[in-house]
């Protein structure tokens, strides 16, 4: 009976420090996660940042009310400086592609981009 109580609680305490290990790995996935977001939302930020005075984006979105990163999208564009946003504005909405090269820790700049408004119309936005 004594070895069948310690044999018990042998794979009992395996069990807890299993809990234990997912239980914190799943802390560090969701903070992880978090994280991942909030830098994504910087690029976008800066993005807006360096887009707002573009002829091309005051003509057709106006002044920028919401810019995100699509991942799927920007998955699929292919190359690690494309990146695909859902961009609305005061005049329109649309969809920007474009490639950005990071030029400090605060500051990607767009060296070229393709803007595809809601209607399927698309304008570059340095036109050459």
């Amino acid at each position: 009976m004594l070895s069948s109580i310690t044999h018990r609680n042998q794979h009992g305490g395996a069990g807890i420090i299993i809990i234990i290990v997912l239980v914190v790995l799943a802390i560090g996935a969701v903070g992880l996660f978090f994280l991942a977001k909030a830098g994504i939302g910087m690029i976008a930020e800066q993005v807006k940042v360096d887009i707002r005075d573009n002829p091309v984006i005051q003509e057709h979105i106006g002044e920028i009310q919401d810019i995100s990163i699509d991942l799927t999208a920007s998955g699929a564009a292919g190359g690690n400086e494309t990146f695909v946003f859902d961009i609305k504005g005061t005049k329109g909405s649309g969809q920007l592609t474009a490639t950005i090269v990071t030029k400090g820790a605060d500051q990607e700049k767009v060296t070229a981009g393709t803007l595809r408004m809601a209607d399927g119309t698309t304008h570059e936005l340095f036109p050459k």
